[in-house]
C-alpha cells in the first residue's frame, strides 16, 4: 500500500479543520500522512493540530506541521509549499474547509489512479453545501449533465479537477514544479490539468469520491480577485489554443466578462449605483492583463485539439446564456446568475 501525503494549507479556519481531520481519522486507506500549511493563523489553529497530533500518530499517521512567520498572500505559494512537504508516493490535496465524505474517499483515488495507465491527476466528486457538484462535468458540446446523471458515471476521462481535493502523481507533480504560482488563485487546477494531458498523462474525476466543501465562489465585478480568475482564464487559452480558435475563444471569453460585470453593475442592486465607465476599464483591465506576455505553449497530449472545444463549446454556451439572461431574463447553466 502506497503512502498517501494528505497536503493542506489553512488560515483561521480552526473549526472547519477539526471536521476535516475526523474525516481523515475515518478513512479505511491506512498509509497516509498528514502535512499542514498554517498561514500566520491567529485563531487556535496550533493548539488543534498540537493535539491532533497525538491523535495521528495513534493510528501511524505522521503529522508535519509548519507556522509562517507573517501570512502569505499568494493562495498557490502555501498550497505549494504544503505539497512540497509531503513525502509519499502520492500527493493529496485538500482545502481546509472541505471533509471526506464516508470512509473510502482515500482509497477510490487511489484506485483510480493505479488501475488506470498513465494517469497524472484524479479529482473527487467535490458537493457544496447545497448537495450539487461544484465542478460541472459538461459533453463536447459545452452542455452541462446534470448532477443526477454525472453521479452515476463512476470514473470520467475529463480535462479539469476541483482543487478542494485532487490525488496527484507525484512524479509529474515534481517534473512540472506543482501549480504555476503566478496564478495567485483561481484557474491553477486547469492550468495544471492542461499541462498533465499535454504530457500524455490522464486526468479522472472519480464520481465515487464524494467531498463536502464549504467553500463558494461569491465574486463581483468590485472584488479584486475577479481579475485572477479572468486573467488566468485567458492566460490557459492562450497557452493551450491555437490559430483562429484560440482568437475565436478570446474574443467569447472578454464579451461574456463584459456581461459579467455588465449584469452585475446594471443588475445587481448592490450595483445600480455603478456606471459605464468602472464596467468598461474592468473589462479591459482583467482581459488583457498579460496580454502581451509570452505564454510557453502546452503542445501533445491525448486526444488531441478535443479538449479545446470542450473549453470554447463551454464558454460559448456560457455567453450564449449570458445574453438569454439579460434580454429574457431566462437563466441557463445552474449558477450562471
Amino acid at each position: 500500500m502506497r503512502k498517501v501525503s494528505i497536503c493542506i494549507s489553512t488560515w483561521k479556519r480552526v473549526d472547519d479543520l477539526k471536521v476535516l481531520f475526523e474525516s481523515l481519522l475515518r478513512q479505511d486507506y491506512m498509509n497516509l500522512e498528514v502535512c499542514i500549511v498554517d498561514n500566520a493563523s491567529l485563531d487556535r489553529t496550533f493548539n488543534v493540530v498540537q493535539d491532533y497530533r497525538g491523535i495521528f500518530a495513534n493510528r501511524g499517521i505522521d503529522c508535519k506541521y509548519e507556522l509562517l512567520p507573517a501570512p502569505n498572500y499568494n493562495a498557490i505559494q502555501t498550497i505549494n509549499q504544503a505539497l512540497r512537504m509531503g513525502t509519499g508516493d502520492y500527493l493529496m490535496i485538500m482545502d481546509d474547509d472541505a471533509y471526506l465524505y464516508g470512509n473510502s474517499v482515500v482509497s477510490k483515488l487511489v484506485k483510480t489512479m493505479e488501475n488506470n495507465a498513465n494517469v497524472g491527476i484524479v479529482g473527487a466528486n467535490v458537493k457544496g453545501l447545497n448537495g450539487l457538484s461544484q465542478l460541472m462535468i459538461t459533453n463536447l458540446d459545452g452542455s452541462v449533465i446534470k448532477d443526477s446523471d454525472a453521479d452515476k458515471m463512476g470514473e470520467i476521462l475529463y480535462y479539469n479537477f476541483h482543487g478542494a481535493c485532487a490525488l496527484f502523481n507525484k512524479e509529474f507533480m515534481i517534473s512540472n514544479g506543482y501549480y504555476d504560482e503566478t496564478f495567485v488563485i483561481y484557474m491553477n487546477e486547469l492550468d495544471l490539468a492542461l499541462k498533465a494531458i499535454s504530457k500524455n498523462l490522464k486526468v479522472y474525476i472519480n464520481m465515487d469520491a464524494i467531498v463536502i466543501h464549504k467553500g463558494t465562489v461569491n465574486m463581483n465585478a468590485c472584488n479584486k480577485k475577479a481579475i485572477f480568475a479572468i486573467r488566468n482564464y485567458n492566460r490557459c487559452i492562450r497557452r493551450n489554443f491555437t490559430g483562429f480558435l484560440k482568437y475565436k475563444c478570446l474574443i467569447l471569453q472578454t464579451m461574456m466578462t463584459f456581461g459579467y460585470f455588465a449584469e452585475r453593475i446594471l443588475f445587481w442592486e448592490e450595483y445600480k449605483k455603478r456606471c459605464i465607465f468602472p464596467l468598461i476599464y474592468r473589462t479591459i483591465l482583467y482581459n488583457f492583463t498579460d496580454i502581451f506576455r509570452h505564454q510557453k505553449k502546452n503542445k501533445g497530449g491525448y486526444q488531441g485539439n478535443l479538449i479545446n472545444y470542450y473549453i470554447y463549446n463551454r464558454i460559448k454556451n456560457s455567453f450564449t446564456d449570458r445574453i438569454l439572461y439579460v434580454i429574457k431574463h431566462k437563466e441557463g447553466i445552474r449558477g450562471f446568475k
